[in-house]
């Protein structure tokens, strides 16, 4: 069982490349591709010298039939510059709006993974998503997704809703609903994820979110609440004969605000401010970390822009609550092309 994510993952890819492979006339075939590419300096605390580095994706996008759809994502590593396969899905579509995805696919937990990652408005993650990667609950997994994407018309909803394997002998159930125009908001969503293990098929791990987003003129506001199993304490606590499960609570809010500008090289501009609290175990609230992000985007066009952060993070720890730490504090500014 080892494995067997790969022979998933490869029998995923193989049946891709076997479909686009098909011969001209007895499928009408398009494809595209989509990408970014990206260029910066990057600094973190204790850091000796500041870092270059470009990140790069280009997603390969063919229509086989109208009805079936796949992806090729293939990446650079930041550090190493090396290229690899993130990777590969197809998608099963028909005239209503539910679609099913299968392959390497993100969980979409929390409003914050709805996004892509070059499609952030900060250059970084939050806090709250780094640490939820260490579970696994906010990572890709090879698995079978059903979804439907509200679009501005029928039922102001969406949903999703899948199953995923991880080599780490894990799998993982997971479900986002999503009110479109609810009241004094934009949307109102809520997550959930199950963890189970082949190992110990009796216990789960899970977290739980919510998360809305207002737009008003031109200033956006959104926020999430998060509260979850902590696996990896849960486990070192119980060495020490504790058996209750650790638990984490978190909280991120982000604020921003577009400036159009009628000027020829710069379209326009967009201040924001991300604020994050993190409580890794809720029994000592007050052993925790803050965020505070402080960024500019300046916009040449749509899809063209410069980007700067100043992320400051501090942390204390049950020693010494009171002498906050600036570990994982950085200031990054990338310039960035989408197509």
């Amino acid at each position: 069982m080892r494995n067997i994510y790969k022979y998933i993952y490869y029998t995923v890819v193989c049946l891709f490349i076997t479909c686009i492979s098909v011969p001209e006339g007895s499928a009408q075939t398009a494809m595209s591709y989509t990408g970014s590419l990206s260029t910066g300096l990057y600094y973190e605390y204790q850091d000796s010298h500041t870092r270059k580095a470009n990140r790069a994706k280009i997603e390969f996008n063919v229509n086989i039939k109208k009805n079936i759809k796949g992806q090729i994502d293939i990446r650079n590593r930041k550090k190493t510059n090396e290229i690899y396969l993130k990777g590969a899905w197809i998608k099963l579509r028909s005239d209503s709006p539910v679609k099913i995805k299968i392959g390497s696919i993100k969980k979409r937990f929390g409003f914050e993974e709805t996004f892509s990652k070059d499609e952030l408005y900060t250059i970084d993650t939050s806090i709250i998503n780094r640490h939820m990667e260490y579970f696994g609950y906010v990572i890709r997994g090879q698995g079978v997704e059903i979804y439907r994407k509200y679009k501005g018309e029928g039922h102001p909803y969406s949903f999703n809703t899948g199953a995923y394997y991880h080599e780490s002998q894990n799998y993982y159930f997971s479900g986002r609903m999503v009110k479109h125009n609810f009241p004094f908001f934009d949307h109102a969503g809520v997550s959930g994820i199950l963890r189970f293990s082949l190992l110990n098929s009796k216990e789960s791990f899970g977290a739980f979110g919510i998360d809305v987003s207002k737009s008003v003129n031109s200033m956006n506001f959104e926020a999430e609440l998060f509260y979850g199993d902590d696996t990896d304490a849960t486990a070192f606590r119980r060495l020490s004969g504790r058996w209750e499960k650790v638990n984490f609570l978190g909280f991120r809010s982000l604020i921003r605000k577009e400036i159009k500008l009628n000027k020829s090289r710069l379209r326009k501009i967009e201040p924001l401010v991300m604020f994050c609290y993190l409580a890794p175990d809720t029994e000592s609230l007050d052993v925790h970390q803050l965020q505070s992000l402080l960024g500019l985007n300046l916009y040449v066009t749509k899809k063209t822009r410069f980007r700067i952060n100043g992320d400051m993070v501090l942390s204390n720890n049950p020693v010494e609550k009171d002498k906050y730490y600036y570990t994982d504090s950085r200031v990054s500014s990338e310039f960035q092309i989408r197509w």
